[in-house]
């Protein structure tokens, strides 16, 4: 193993959409932890908001997994085809 693909593996305390500003520099296992840091947590969450899913019942939890779940797939499988199959 070389140097630079001990770098790709090392532990990084920067966001990752820091460190690779474009998605198609992520190495594949870490992709999923690039959209994380590119989107959910730098967007501010309202009281109302965040209220709302304290409130949810099992079966709404289930449908919205279920979306959120749909968007990764579609998400990975844009970025990365080779993966779908």
């Amino acid at each position: 193993m070389d140097v630079e693909e001990l770098y790709k593996y090392a532990y990084i305390k920067r966001p990752l959409n820091e460190v690779y500003p474009d998605p198609s520099l992520v190495p594949p296992e870490f992709i999923m932890e690039w959209f994380k840091d590119s989107f959910d947590y730098k967007r501010t969450h309202s009281d109302e908001e965040l209220m709302q899913f304290i409130s949810l019942k099992p079966e709404e939890i289930l449908k919205w997994l279920e979306e959120a779940l749909i968007f990764t797939w579609e998400a990975k499988r844009s970025f990365y085809p080779q993966f779908t199959n």
